[in-house]
């Protein structure tokens, strides 16, 4: 219950509008390295689909970070490359 009351009031983040909060985040993960594309591929859908509840994820996800509690490889993990990637290469070169 508890978890849920933080998070209701996490949600609310002080009355800003939700697409404020969406460039926040962006730019805020800008600065720790991780690109609008990462942040999408985390919370599963395009920017202009997340809800406040995706951004205060985020939010959370942020501070961990911040506070080196989870490195940036574990909560975005690099991409991984498939043997379709490398035959698809191989066929460019």
């Amino acid at each position: 219950m508890a978890e849920e009351v933080c998070r209701e009031t996490l949600n609310k983040a002080n009355g800003a509008p939700l697409a404020e909060r969406v460039a926040q985040a962006v730019e805020l993960f800008d600065g720790l390295g991780i690109t609008l594309v990462q942040l999408e591929t985390k919370v599963g859908r395009k920017r202009d689909r997340w809800t406040a509840d995706h951004v205060t994820t985020l939010g959370i996800l942020f501070n961990s970070l911040r506070r080196n509690e989870i490195v940036k490889d574990d909560a975005f993990p690099p991409a991984r490359i498939t043997s379709a990637d490398v035959q698809g290469q191989q066929e460019v070169a």
